[in-house]
């Protein structure tokens, strides 16, 4: 073989790979996207009396020798919250909680985790609703979450009932 014919196919294996690499960049890319293409913004998805629920209950977590008092807040909706690239924020009041703990598998409770200080902080009456997505402020000045749940009125006297 001539040394031009050595280098063509080099330069054609060079060429395969990262056709390959491209292709399963692309395949990888397409089962991340979500199932669902939805349009931003949306409005408020779900209103106070439309199947959303709270419940707020004090725990003590355990992690070997160390324990720390927690209240959590559990977030239900009959609207999925589902997911994505960005989180879901907690908000009460004019006060924000992000990256809940957990949630379940059918995304409908998102289980969110105050020190008892940061709970002290907020008020009985304080609007309380999820919203996922940026909370940035946009060009015009205005913030754009994607999604909102709203889940009523701050009740502290319903902890742990």
């Amino acid at each position: 073989m001539s040394s031009e014919n050595t280098a063509i196919n080099r330069w054609r294996n060079g060429l395969l790979v990262v056709c390959a690499c491209l292709a399963m960049s692309a395949s990888f890319l397409m089962a991340q996207s979500p199932s669902q293409v939805l349009s931003f913004p949306h409005a408020v998805v779900k209103t106070d009396d439309d199947g959303n629920k709270i419940s707020i209950r004090s725990v003590l977590r355990i992690a070997g020798a160390t324990r720390r008092s927690l209240i959590e807040i559990e977030v239900y909706s009959d609207v999925a919250f589902g997911g994505g690239n960005d989180t879901h924020v907690l908000h009460i009041g004019s006060r924000k909680f992000a990256w809940p703990r957990a949630g379940d598998a059918t995304g409908h409770t998102l289980i969110f985790e105050l020190m008892p200080e940061q709970f002290a902080k907020v008020k009985n009456g304080d609007e309380v609703r999820v919203s996922y997505g940026s909370n940035e402020e946009s060009p015009d000045g205005r913030a754009t979450p994607r999604r909102v749940w709203k889940f009523g009125k701050l009740d502290k006297s319903k902890i742990d009932k």
